[in-house]
This record gives structure tokens, sequence and C-alpha cells, in this order.
């Protein structure tokens, strides 16, 4: 029986018969450096590719601007509890409609 890890013979792994879980070694199992180096270095150069903004700290101003791009926070907005009949009426349409109109002014903000 050979060991799961690439380079790597134990006799300990080799007679228990450890093997990973998930891809990942088990508690108490040999570590290949390589093998590690090579995870930790992939995961950096993943890191290292997400784009980053601007250095620099963020003023008010610019704080403001991006605050005032995203939506409200409707808890100024009760929900819509009414019976709906099968099939609806018109007047439960049109209540249907106004929540909704209700809801589109609470989320939008102003132009500036």
């Amino acid at each position: 029986m050979t060991s799961h890890f690439v380079g790597v013979t134990s006799p300990f792994v080799e007679v228990i018969g450890l093997s990973r879980v998930g891809g990942r070694p088990i508690q108490r199992d040999a570590l290949n450096a390589a093998e590690l180096r090579a995870q930790l270095n992939g995961l950096h150069d993943e890191i290292a590719s997400i784009p980053q903004g601007p250095p620099g700290e963020v003023t008010s101003a610019a704080l403001t601007d991006a605050i005032g791009t995203t939506a409200r926070n409707p808890i100024s907005f009760a929900p819509l509890t009414q019976y709906i009949s099968d099939p609806p009426t018109q007047a439960e349409v049109q209540a249907i409609q106004g929540a909704f109109n209700a809801l589109l002014t609470v989320l939008q903000r102003p132009p500036t």
C-alpha cells in the first residue's frame, strides 16, 4: 500500500490505512512540505488576483456619494396583509399595485 501523499512513504500510514478526507490530510497524518507550499502559493495567487480599488482612505464626500446610489432601507414599509379572492377583484389588484408603488417610492432615492 502506498501513501496518499505525493512523495511521502510512511509505514504508519500504510499499516493503519490512513487516507485523505475531502482531499485534505486527516489529523496526525504526515505532511508534505512541497505539497503544502504549493497549496499556500496557489491560495496567495488567487487572493493577489482579486482587483483592488485605489489606495487611500474614503472621504466623507465619497462615502455619501456611494451611499446615495444604493437603495434605502425599507423598514418603514409595512407588509401587505390582505385576503385576495380567486379571481381577484379590481379593488384587490389596485391595492396590490398601490402597495408596489409605495415600495418603489420607499426604495428609490431622489436624484441629487
